[in-house]
This record gives structure tokens, C-alpha cells and sequence, in this order.
């Protein structure tokens, strides 16, 4: 294999697939599809891949990056009014125990994280 078995910290979701093995076949990879070519990954899987990833669960849309989880829940499916959101922070809580959603320190990202969350249309 091209890394021989060696693993990456890179977060990555299904969507990303397809425009990988695209990519493997040698072939162009269509400009409307979603997700991002994992072929600079899996040569070099030590490298710093800042893709955030995004995640939905009935009500609540999520977008996670290397350090932080931020979720946005929805009033209905009718209705996409955030009516709470939660934020963590896995280097100083990994088991997402305490909700910092709320913490000064923390105003910026909770601002460009919802901003994630509404470019990908997940409202």
C-alpha cells in the first residue's frame, strides 16, 4: 500500500469517498461534488488536515473539528430556529462533560462554527 498500514489523526467522512477513489482512478472529480479528495492524506497521513466534519441527529447539526464539537438543535424540522446549542472542547474535556458554549473565551468560534454549520446548508 502506499502508507503500509500507518494511521492519520485527519478527520474524514463518507462523502469524502467519492471524490477519492475518483481521484485513484485518475479520472476529473465533477465540480459539484461534496467532499474533499483524501489522496493527499493517504500519502502522507502525518500531515495537518484541517477539514472540519459535519454530523446531524434528528434535531441537532453538529460540525466537529481537530479540537472542537459545536452543535446547533433546532426547534423542528419545519422549523430551523437554533433554540440551543452546546460547544466542547476535547483537549481539556475529551468526555464533553462540560458545555462552554456560553464561555467568553470561546465567542469567536462559536461564531465561525455556526457559520459552518449554515454554509453546508444543514438548517
Amino acid at each position: 500500500g502506499k502508507t503500509d498500514g500507518k494511521v492519520t489523526q485527519g478527520l474524514v467522512e463518507y462523502v469524502d469517498l467519492y471524490p477519492t477513489f475518483t481521484e485513484l482512478a485518475g479520472l476529473e472529480i465533477p465540480e459539484h461534488v461534496a467532499g474533499k479528495s483524501l489522496v493527499p492524506l493517504i500519502k502522507d497521513p502525518g500531515m495537518k488536515w484541517d477539514e472540519p466534519v459535519y454530523s446531524r441527529y434528528v434535531l441537532g447539526n453538529s460540525v466537529i473539528t481537530e479540537d472542537l464539537i459545536y452543535t446547533e438543535f433546532m426547534r423542528s424540522r419545519n422549523d430551523c430556529t437554533t433554540v440551543s446549542n452546546m460547544l466542547y472542547d476535547h483537549r481539556i474535556d475529551p468526555g464533553e462533560n462540560m458545555n462552554i458554549v456560553n464561555d467568553e473565551n470561546y465567542a469567536e468560534d462559536v461564531a465561525s462554527l455556526s457559520k459552518l454549520i449554515e454554509s453546508v446548508h444543514l438548517k
